[in-house]
């Protein structure tokens, strides 16, 4: 039994977002076809073994603040633990930048592989461009703008020593250079499809939903929300795993548009049954890699109204959104989308199909199978 070691990101139990669902949707197709998956996390629980029903099993680890405090000789001995085949990670992480397991894969001759989890993996300075954002002092920003360099230098030699990059739609496979692309593949981020008929209320919702932090420009669907205040229609808002500092002043100008309601986190079940009844989701971010949010809108017949984001062209190509490149003709678009509800009810009909055939677990998970099958035959170099 080959084993697959997914490394670097917290377990989904712990922790719910992007790169904690793909990877557990990952781990579960290669269980599938016989595999064993060992999930090398992050915890603020349990240290060592979590669980191990010997087809899956969780180890935790203690995450330091920073990437060069990873003890690298304790990484080593829990990689030679648990001897994997094929060493997976997922985006940015503690163990992403520390090497460490680049360095194991490369002593041992097993393939490691690096999936972006956002068109930012592809940006030469994305961790030095990101820190003036954070909502912290300038004297603490500059303290730790060295650390954002080295970030960005590590994710750069992650990249050329990976032995195969996994890309979530063409656009991101582009933006990478000829020495990274030839090694690159295209693999569809998965979700499960809806087994149910999707009846949508009468009482028109729109949805917004992320894990908030400055990038994702929640202010402008308040603003969204403020200038439709004369139409029927309720706007609802879903921060997630999101910092105070982040999300302080989005409650407060919150409370004066009666037509939106706010929320913190709320649970899986609750944010599927929204995505059942919204007739709208709505992105304002400056970027993404390829939102899970969008898939699992579209698999509950819900299209997408996007301001920058628009993944491989396909809102447009396939007729299931609209990407409206500024901020006016995002409100043009959505009132138009509110005032024709036929138009709105075919985008989600595609909207259903197109994720379905591409990323419905059901019909793509072989494909996931297939490729780090592929890298089990052919080891080294891939």
């Amino acid at each position: 039994m080959p084993t697959l070691c997914i490394a670097g990101s917290y377990f989904h139990t712990e922790k719910q977002g992007g790169v904690e669902t793909q990877i557990f949707y990952i781990g579960k197709a290669m269980q599938n076809i016989g595999w064993r998956v060992v999930y090398l996390c992050p915890t603020g629980g349990n240290l060592g073994w979590q669980f191990d029903d010997g087809a899956m099993a969780v180890y935790g680890f203690q995450q330091p603040s920073y990437g060069f405090q990873v003890e690298w000789a304790a990484i080593e001995k829990i990689l030679q633990e648990i001897s994997p085949d094929v060493v997976y990670q997922r985006g940015r992480s503690i163990l992403q930048e520390s090497g460490e397991v680049v360095r194991y894969c490369k002593r041992k001759k097993i393939p490691y592989v690096i999936g972006l989890s956002s068109d930012a993996d592809t940006k030469r300075f994305h961790g030095i461009t990101e820190l003036p954002r954070a909502k912290q002092s300038f004297i603490k920003k500059a303290a730790i703008m060295p650390y954002g360099v080295w970030t960005d230098s590590k994710m750069r030699k992650t990249l050329h020593h990976a032995d195969a990059i996994i890309t979530q739609h063409k656009q991101q496979y582009e933006l990478l250079p000829p020495s990274l692309s030839r090694k690159a593949v295209i693999l569809p981020n998965l979700h499960p499809e809806i087994t149910t008929e999707i009846i949508k209320p009468p009482e028109l919702t729109v949805a917004w939903i992320s894990n908030y932090r400055p990038l994702k420009r929640g202010e402008l669907f308040l603003q969204l929300a403020q200038q439709c205040g004369d139409l029927q229609a309720k706007f609802i808002m879903v921060l997630g795993n999101a910092r105070q500092q982040y999300t302080s002043e989005l409650h407060r100008q919150a409370a004066s548009i009666p037509n939106l309601q706010i929320f913190e986190k709320l649970s899986s079940q609750q944010i599927d049954e929204l995505l059942k009844s919204a007739a709208l989701l709505i992105n304002t971010s400056e970027y993404e890699g390829f939102s899970n949010v969008f898939i699992e809108s579209w698999l509950r017949q819900t299209p997408t109204l996007s301001i920058s984001v628009d993944p491989a062209g396909i809102l447009a190509s396939e007729g299931i959104g609209i990407c409206s490149g500024n901020f006016p003709q995002l409100l043009a678009d959505l009132r138009w989308m509110i005032e024709h509800p036929t138009e709105r009810q075919q985008m989600g009909a595609r909207a259903r199909n197109y994720a379905e055939a591409n990323h419905g677990y059901q019909q793509n998970h072989y494909r996931i199978a297939e490729f780090f099958n592929s890298l089990l035959r052919h080891r080294l170099p891939v």
